[in-house]
């Protein structure tokens, strides 16, 4: 009787506390996502990715959620591309001159051909080559940096177009799911093992 009292006591225990990660895990993110502006294609003119790519760089943003602390990746050719920040005046007419700094907020551009951005700024992020004409070829992206997790989690629901980075994001906490309903059956059975 006493050998009982304490399993079920030990037990008690464990479920409580599975109760209390589980609560943990689900409400925190598990790590920032990486989005790679344009994905494979990388950042480049929608005209070089060639005949059947049809990149398009709005097309891209709208299929991705940026949340604070994501990151923005811009993989381009060394020396034949930018990456300027710029004012939505400038994303919309493409008419700045990358050398004045009037009409862009910052020189994003890394000399190897690669730029990083932490997303730490929740509200629209405007982005664009500042090569040649190269913006008005459509070089360009404005991406909208959430805080909100709950409403993009419904959007999330509601959307048609999933992609990887999400489904990865969501695949921890189903199996902690899993692994914690498997464990609260076993402890239901050793409480109670008429049922």
């Amino acid at each position: 009787m006493e050998k009982e009292i304490r399993i079920r006591g030990s037990a008690s225990a464990i479920a409580g506390m599975t109760i209390v990660a589980m609560v943990v895990s689900m409400s925190r993110r598990t790590e920032a996502t990486d989005h790679i502006v344009g994905a494979n294609r990388g950042w480049q003119l929608p005209a070089d990715a060639g005949p059947d790519a049809h990149l398009n760089y709005t097309i891209w943003a709208s299929q991705h959620i940026f949340l604070l602390n994501d990151e923005l990746t811009f993989n381009y050719v060394k020396g034949a591309h930018t990456v300027f920040e710029v004012n939505y005046s400038t994303y919309v007419n493409c008419t700045f001159s990358m050398w004045y700094g009037r009409d862009w907020i910052y020189n994003r551009t890394n000399r190897g051909g690669k730029t990083k951005l932490i997303l730490n700024e929740s509200r629209p992020h405007y982005f664009a080559c500042g090569m040649g004409d190269h913006c008005k070829q459509g070089m360009k992206v404005a991406i909208n940096v959430t805080t909100n997790v709950s409403a993009t989690n419904s959007t999330k629901l509601s959307s048609a177009k999933s992609n990887e980075s999400d489904a990865s994001r969501l695949l921890p906490l189903l199996g902690t799911l899993i692994c914690s309903q498997v464990f609260l059956v076993l402890i239901v059975r050793l409480l109670c093992p008429s049922l």
